[in-house]
């Protein structure tokens, strides 16, 4: 018999569950076999017709609802990122807002302690003062005349030293500075002000030590100025710019017969470290080789105490070869360009009487010629 649909039935529920597809996609399809070949061949291929449709239904139904998943998927994970990124960016704003009142508070203790610090050196100052009375008002005995030889400095260093557990060095470093408010006043005033810390004028002051008063008030200016934006000074520009100030006292190499800029120099402990303190008076400027010559024990040096050219005593440097010939060098005359030579008068410009000769005059091609 001829094919005949099957009446419309209710959508079905797919094999796996839980989707539900749309109407006719499992609809059956009852075919039988009748006695018209051509009739049975027509209903075959209308079958497959039908079949192709309800699978077309079937592929796309599974692509929407795939594509729909995928949606959700998406946004979900979307949804779970952004929450995650806004919860990260809070929690680095809280930890920015922590860190700059923690940094604040810093800086604030810092200038604090600063300020301390400069009371701190008020206070040796005037523990000096007072004890430096006590010692005069002393009556006259036998023993008064040790006390020359051990110093007032030390009385008072060891005293504070005992009261307070501080290494005798280091009280003497800061007695140093408290004993001469004048000469350090510009970096007392930065210390007061917050501006840095005492360990800076400390260090400050030991490398100064073979300066003027009037030097040392031009060096503070240059070398504890804020940095160029106005914020405080890095600890490795003010190294630089200290260094910069000691090597301008010598001006060159020190080395015999040696002109070699101080700044493309290195600067030496005379007395060597860490015997030796690094400061202006035991720092020397002088190019590599002959700091090698020095420290290996080739040539030696050692500081006298002549005069130097630039008035600071001390400065002068006695160099002795393998030979034992000496040669004495001295820092750079800043100051010598300056100053006109003057020459010593010689026979050659005396007259027979004593007098000067009259000047000779010049041929045009610039050399001298006998006067007429």
């Amino acid at each position: 018999m001829p094919h005949t649909p099957a009446p419309p039935a209710a959508p079905t529920e797919p094999p796996d569950g839980g989707r539900r597809f749309p109407a006719g996609c499992f609809e059956p399809i009852r075919l039988s076999r009748g006695t018209d070949p051509e009739a049975f061949e027509r209903a075959v291929v209308a079958t497959l017709d039908l079949v192709r449709q309800q699978l077309d239904a079937v592929s796309a139904a599974l692509a929407a609802a795939r594509a729909k998943a995928e949606d959700a998927d998406d946004a979900g994970a979307e949804g779970v990122e952004r929450a995650e990124r806004d919860e990260r960016a809070g929690v680095l704003e809280g930890l920015a807002r922590a860190g700059e009142v923690a940094l604040a508070r810093i800086e604030a203790l810092e200038a604090a302690q600063a300020r301390v610090e400069a009371d701190l050196l008020e206070a040796y100052g005037a523990l000096h003062a007072i004890e430096s009375r006590q010692l005069d008002a002393l009556p006259a005995a036998p023993g008064r005349a040790g006390l020359g030889r051990v110093g007032l400095d030390r009385v008072v260093g060891e005293e504070i030293a005992l009261a307070t557990g501080i290494g005798t060095g280091e009280v003497a470093r800061r007695l140093s500075v408290a004993t001469a408010p004048r000469r350090h006043a510009a970096a007392l005033a930065a210390l007061r002000s917050g501006r840095c810390a005492l360990a800076r004028v400390l260090q400050f002051a030991a490398e100064t030590a073979a300066l003027s008063d009037a030097d040392v008030a031009r060096v503070a200016e240059n070398v504890l100025a804020p940095a160029r934006g106005g914020g405080p000074l890095p600890q490795r520009t003010f190294v630089t710019r200290l260094r910069r100030a000691v090597a301008s006292l010598d001006g060159h190499c020190r080395g015999p017969g040696c002109e070699t800029p101080a700044a493309r120099c290195d600067l030496d402990h005379e007395a060597p470290y860490p015997a030796g303190p690094t400061g202006a008076d035991n720092l020397y400027a002088k190019h590599r080789f002959h700091r090698n010559t020095k420290t290996t024990g080739a040539w030696t040096s050692r500081p006298v105490t002549e005069g130097t050219p630039t008035g600071l005593p001390g400065r002068a440097l006695e160099w002795t070869t393998l030979t034992g010939r000496t040669c004495t060098t001295h820092p750079k005359n800043w100051r010598e360009g300056l100053e006109l030579p003057t020459p010593a008068p010689t026979d050659r410009t005396r007259g027979r009487s004593g007098g000067t000769a009259p000047p000779q005059a010049s041929s045009p091609d610039g050399s001298n010629v006998p006067p007429s």
